[in-house]
């Protein structure tokens, strides 16, 4: 067990970058908020179109059948597209919770080292 004095000597330096990160985390949410947000409804719209080309499609025969599979394909295109934005979008976020897992590991190594 560590005293309390030991435990804030080992992990001083942890908690100023978990306070950095933290406010980091807040700026990048309030930034990216309108831009994901655009990007889930364009998420749902184009979700909302393939169910109904789905259905087009499967109550479809012959040359109908194929516009049908054609204009799904396009759908299908645009809604890979829009999760592609919005990956690009969420980097930030996930480059955060990487910096977060790497303290995290930085402060059990700490601790450990003193066992």
């Amino acid at each position: 067990m560590f005293s309390r004095a030991e435990l804030v000597d080992r992990l001083r330096g942890a908690a100023d970058v978990a306070e950095a990160l933290a406010a980091r985390a807040d700026e990048i949410a309030a930034r990216l908020a309108r831009p994901r947000r655009s990007l889930h409804e364009q998420l749902e719209v184009t979700m909302d179109e393939l169910e109904s080309l789905v259905r087009a499609f499967n109550d479809a025969c012959g040359r109908e059948r194929r516009a049908a599979a054609a204009k799904l394909r396009h759908a299908l295109a645009r809604e890979r597209a829009w999760r592609r934005a919005l990956v690009r979008v969420e980097r930030p976020i996930a480059a955060l919770g990487c910096a977060t897992a790497r303290l995290l590991a930085a402060a059990r190594a700490s601790l450990a080292d003193a066992r």
